[in-house]
C-alpha cells in the first residue's frame, strides 16, 4: 500500500510493527500520529491499550486515532438482521462473536474510550460512528448506489443520535 503513494508522501511516513502492549522505550513519545484501527477489541484491556497508544504519541501535540467496536452496535446489528433474540441479548452484551467466528471480542462504549484516553493524558477532539447502515450485511455485494450509501454513512457518523448506534466508533485524541 505504501509503495502506491507518491515519493514525497512515502518519505514522510514510517510504519512500525510491534506488540502495542509491550513497546520498548524507543517508542515512548515518538510518533506524531498513532493509529489503532480494529485492534483494541482483541486486546485484554481498553485502559492498557489507551495508555500504550498515548505513551507512543509525541508530547505535546501528538494525535491518537482509535477505532473500536461500539457496544450499542451489538444489538443494532442483530436488529438490522431481524434476529430479535440476539438483539435482546445484545442490549446488555459486553462481548460478542465477530464475523470471523472469534468469541469474546470486547465492545466498548464511546464514553469509555474517551475516558480511557483522558486517563492516559489525551483529550478527545472528535469521535465518529462507522458502519451504521451497512454493518448487518454479510457477504452481500455493495448496492448500485454505493456513493449514496457512503454519503449517508458519513452524515450518520457525524451526528447524534446516529453515530452512537454505529457498529464501530472512531475516536481522535490529542496530547496536551
Amino acid at each position: 500500500m505504501q509503495q502506491a503513494e507518491p515519493a514525497d508522501v512515502r518519505d514522510r511516513l514510517r510504519f512500525e510493527h510491534g506488540d502495542l502492549l509491550h513497546l520498548d522505550g524507543r517508542h515512548h513519545g515518538h510518533y506524531d500520529l498513532v493509529c489503532c484501527h480494529g485492534v483494541a477489541m482483541y486486546l485484554p484491556s481498553l485502559a492498557e491499550t489507551a495508555a500504550a497508544l498515548v505513551g507512543a504519541a509525541r508530547h505535546p501535540g501528538g494525535l491518537v486515532s482509535i477505532l473500536t467496536r461500539n457496544r450499542a452496535g451489538i444489538a443494532m446489528r442483530a436488529g438490522m438482521r431481524r434476529d430479535w433474540t440476539a438483539a435482546l441479548a445484545g442490549f446488555d452484551a459486553r462481548y460478542y462473536t465477530n464475523r470471523l467466528g472469534l468469541e469474546s471480542v470486547r465492545a466498548d462504549e464511546p464514553a469509555e474510550v474517551q475516558a480511557a484516553l483522558a486517563a492516559a493524558g489525551a483529550t478527545t477532539v472528535a469521535w465518529y460512528g462507522v458502519r451504521l447502515f451497512s454493518d448487518h450485511w454479510d457477504g452481500e455485494d455493495p448496492p448500485a448506489d454505493l456513493d449514496a450509501l457512503l454519503d449517508a454513512e458519513e452524515h450518520a457518523g457525524r451526528r447524534d443520535p446516529y453515530r452512537a448506534l454505529a457498529a464501530l466508533t472512531h475516536t481522535v485524541a490529542e496530547l496536551a
